[in-house]
């Protein structure tokens, strides 16, 4: 069973929901934790990777940030992994804005077969996040699925992953351009650089996660649903 650390980021805000649920995830209180308060999201998980490394004996490090719901099993979900056999196991999550897709990636079907990009050689390839019949098929089988990458919301990182980097070279980047998610991500050059140094990366489809957000409530609001009311009562002026 996996001896798990966590860490978070965390900016200066929080979800209500996110601190409720929380506080009901089982064993949490218990773990070695590391929280960045006020740090690049790049930064921050560099100092968390350090930290596990050095200050912990955990065989898992687990990413998780404040924007999301988690379920009170995570802990024993993330114990039951192989992280032999899966390295690198995200969260099904999907982005919070439209088209809503899930945050992942996988080559485009022409390039599936290739070996070399699941080995971390993405040169000249484009990636696309599940497509819809796709994601569909692999969240009802709910199972572990190879990726390309995805995103740090809750990431099982193995404790052999980080050991094994290069020495003198930082685990997270921020200003790195992946030419594949289409902008400076931190998550996407650290997923491509364990998969060059043959860490696969996973995604949990039976572990799906809500990713929150909020949006301020004006008078603009009440005024349209004034509006829908009048109109669903006849009402024309």
């Amino acid at each position: 069973m996996n001896r798990i650390a966590f860490g978070m980021p965390l900016l200066e805000m929080m979800f209500s929901r996110f601190h409720v649920g929380f506080m009901d995830v089982e064993g949490m209180a218990a773990l070695p934790r590391k929280y960045e308060i006020g740090n690049v999201i790049a930064g921050a998980y560099e100092n968390i990777a350090r930290w596990f490394l050095e200050d912990t004996d955990a065989d898992v490090l687990l990413t998780l940030e404040q924007d999301h719901l988690f379920p009170p099993n995570l802990l024993e979900r993330v114990q039951n992994y192989d992280m032999g056999e899966f390295p690198i196991v995200g969260a099904h999550y999907h982005q919070r804005a439209e088209p809503y897709t899930v945050v992942a990636g996988v080559p485009y079907p022409e390039d599936w077969a290739r070996e070399e990009v699941w080995d971390g050689d993405w040169t000249g390839i484009r990636a696309t996040p599940p497509w819809p019949s796709l994601e569909h098929a692999w969240r009802t089988e709910g199972k572990l699925q190879r990726v390309l990458f995805v995103g740090l919301g809750c990431t099982a990182i193995s404790r052999a992953v980080l050991e094994d980097w290069p020495k003198d070279e930082p685990y997270f980047l921020d200003d790195w351009w992946d030419g594949l998610a289409k902008h400076r991500s931190c998550d996407v050059r650290f997923c491509h650089r364990a998969a060059q140094l043959g860490y696969p990366t996973f995604l949990d489809c039976g572990l799906r996660l809500p990713h929150m957000t909020v949006r301020p409530i004006t008078e603009g609001d009440s005024d349209a649903l004034l509006e829908r009311r009048a109109r669903e009562l006849g009402i024309t002026a």
